[in-house]
């Protein structure tokens, strides 16, 4: 049996308006990543492999980890996050429709830039919809061969969307997942008989002490 244990990277900029400006990790988010390194080092957890995608949110949040015993970080850009803001820019110029002024309005929001990017509507997409998912669908595969335990960092787009594959979700409930995905937390699959199944969600034991409360982040 496989375990894969996909964790989103730490709290990057959460005032910024576009890709660049957001790909940056806040001093919290250094601190999240350190803490969930240290907690694996605890508790004695052991990778065989290490991948992040190329992000600097994620490869700086791999990095602070140090969970690799000196191997070298796969980084593939697969895992990179969907580019939201540049979608978010595009369906305003496209389509009037205004970005979300507040977290209760995101979901909302993600479902109309979801309807669209589907249906191909946006112009000048960074990547179609299509190729996302057959992106996600490959690096899934390769992870899977890649050893007995697998440390994966990258976004809560990436991970929300192999929890879909895993579960059969909707695009809705899909979302619902990605509104509650926390910064550095950790979802673990096992890939066993053919098929991978979901053994834990958006873990955060190293947020657990009631010191850390307060360092819980979903952006």
């Amino acid at each position: 049996m496989v375990q894969i244990f996909l964790v989103r990277h730490g709290q990057a900029n959460s005032e910024a308006k576009d890709e660049i400006s957001y790909d940056k990790l806040s001093s919290l988010g250094k601190m999240q990543a350190r803490w969930l390194g240290q907690y694996f080092k605890k508790n004695e957890f052991t990778f065989d492999v290490c991948f992040s995608g190329t992000l600097l949110r994620q490869r700086d949040t791999a990095d602070l980890l140090e969970p690799h015993n000196q191997k070298e970080i796969i980084r593939d850009p697969r895992l990179n996050e969907i580019q939201y803001y540049t979608l978010s820019t595009l369906v305003e110029k496209q389509f009037g429709k205004q970005p979300p002024k507040s977290g209760l309005d995101f979901e909302e929001h993600f479902q109309f830039i979801m309807s669209k990017w589907k249906a191909a509507e946006i112009v000048n997409a960074p990547e179609s919809y299509v190729d996302f998912v057959e992106r996600v669908s490959q690096v899934s595969d390769v992870l899977k061969d890649s050893g007995d335990r697998v440390l994966v960092v990258t976004s809560g787009g990436i991970i929300t969307k192999v929890l879909q594959n895993c579960l059969g979700l909707s695009d809705t409930a899909m979302i619902k997942f990605l509104l509650a995905s926390m910064n550095t937390g950790v979802t673990t699959l096992n890939y066993s008989n053919g098929q991978f199944n979901v053994e834990q969600v958006n873990a955060l034991p190293h947020l657990d002490h009631f010191s850390r409360i307060k360092s819980r982040t979903f952006f």
